[in-house]
C-alpha cells in the first residue's frame, strides 16, 4: 500500500512532541492563574473548579487544558460549568466524563456522530449511547463502531482506567495510535480497524498484558512491527492486514503461545516467518502473509494462506501437504 501525500505531512505535524505528560508524583499546583481559564462567558472558578484544574494538570497538561480551541479545554470547561451532575475532584466519575467529553469533542460528536443518546447529559455516563460500565459503575466498555467518528483519538482516552473493550471500528479516525494507550492495562480487545490511523504502532503497546485482540487493519499505519509484541502472552488475534508496515516480522512473535490467528498480508514485510518464530504456537491455525508468486515479499512455510499484494489481491489456501510456499 502507498501513503497519501496528505498523511506523510500530517504526521509530520501529529507526532511534533507536545505537552502531554502522566504525573510522576505529586506536587501542589497553584491553580489561582486559572481563575477565567473557561473566559469571559462563565464565572470565575468556585473552589470545585480550582480542584478539578489541579487534578487535571499532572494528567492532560496545562497547554491542553488552558488553549480554548483543544478538546482538553472543551471537556474541563463542560466537566466545571455544564455538567449538570458537578462531580467532585476525587471523583472517579469525574475523570470518567471528563474522558469521555474529550472524545466527543476530539471527534466532532455534535456535528457528526450517528448516533449520541444522552452524550453530556445528566445521566450518567454508564448510559450514554455506547458506553458500558460494571456494577461499582467503572466504565468496561467503549463500543462506538460505524459511529462516523471523525478526528483524532485523544491521549486522554488512557483515563479510562478500568476499560476492557475499545471498539471504534470503521469511523474517520486519523493520526497516530496515541502511546499512552498502553497504560490501559485492564484492556482485553483493541479494535482499530477500519479508520485513517497513520505512524507506528507504539511499543507501549506490549504493555496491554491482557490485551486478547489486536485488530487494526485497514489503516495506514507505517514502520516496523514493534518487538514489544512478544510481552502479549494473553494474545489470540493479531489482524494487521492493508496497511504500510514493513520489516521482516519479528522473533518475538515465537512468544505469542496464546495466538490463534495472525494477519499480516497486504503489507510491506519482508524476509522470513521460519519455524522457530512459530514452532512455540501450537494454537495458531491461519497465518496469513504475501507469500505468493514466484518472487514473494515473505517467505513462509507454514503460513495457512498466502496473498500478492503487488500482482494480485487474490489470496490461496495453502494446501496441508506443502512444506514450503514458492
Amino acid at each position: 500500500m502507498k501513503i497519501p501525500l496528505f498523511l506523510t505531512l500530517l504526521l509530520a505535524i501529529t507526532t511534533t512532541p507536545g505537552t502531554f505528560v502522566a504525573a510522576a508524583k505529586k506536587e501542589k499546583i497553584d491553580t489561582s492563574i486559572y481563575s477565567n481559564i473557561c473566559g469571559q462567558s462563565f464565572p470565575p472558578l468556585a473552589p470545585r473548579g480550582h480542584k478539578i484544574v489541579a487534578k487535571l494538570i499532572p494528567l492532560a497538561g496545562r497547554t491542553s487544558l488552558k488553549t480554548a480551541t483543544t478538546a482538553q479545554h472543551a471537556a474541563l470547561c463542560w466537566i466545571i460549568h455544564t455538567d449538570p451532575q458537578k462531580t467532585a475532584a476525587g471523583n472517579r466519575h469525574m475523570l470518567q466524563r471528563y474522558a469521555l467529553a474529550v472524545l466527543y469533542a476530539a471527534t466532532q460528536g455534535d456535528a457528526s456522530w450517528t448516533k449520541k443518546t444522552n452524550w453530556l447529559s445528566a445521566k450518567s455516563e454508564c448510559a450514554w449511547f455506547g458506553v458500558k460500565c460494571d456494577v461499582r459503575g467503572r466504565v468496561t466498555r467503549l463500543e462506538m463502531a460505524f459511529n462516523n467518528m471523525v478526528g483524532l483519538l485523544p491521549r486522554d482516552i488512557k483515563l479510562l482506567a478500568d476499560l476492557e473493550v475499545l471498539d471504534l471500528k470503521a469511523n474517520e479516525l486519523q493520526g497516530v495510535i496515541p502511546n499512552g494507550i498502553g497504560e490501559m492495562k485492564k484492556l482485553k480487545v483493541l479494535k482499530l480497524h477500519m479508520n485513517g490511523f497513520f505512524g507506528a504502532i507504539p511499543k507501549e503497546i506490549g504493555d496491554l498484558k491482557n490485551l486478547v485482540e489486536l485488530n487494526l487493519y485497514g489503516n495506514y499505519l507505517m514502520g516496523k512491527l514493534p518487538t514489544t509484541i512478544g510481552k502479549l502472552k494473553n494474545l489470540e488475534i493479531l489482524d494487521l492486514y492493508a496497511n504500510n508496515i514493513g520489516g521482516t516480522v519479528p522473533t518475538e512473535m515465537g512468544k505469542l503461545t496464546s495466538l490463534r490467528e495472525a494477519y499480516f498480508n497486504d503489507n510491506n514485510f519482508e524476509g522470513t516467518i521460519c519455524q522457530h518464530r512459530v514452532k512455540n504456537l501450537k494454537r495458531l491455525h491461519e497465518l496469513w502473509a504475501d507469500c505468493k508468486g514466484k518472487k514473494p515479499e515473505i517467505k513462509c512455510e507454514y503460513c495457512t494462506t498466502c496473498c500478492n499484494d503487488n500482482d494480485s489481491p487474490k489470496c490461496e489456501k495453502v494446501t496441508k501437504t506443502a512444506k514450503k510456499v514458492k
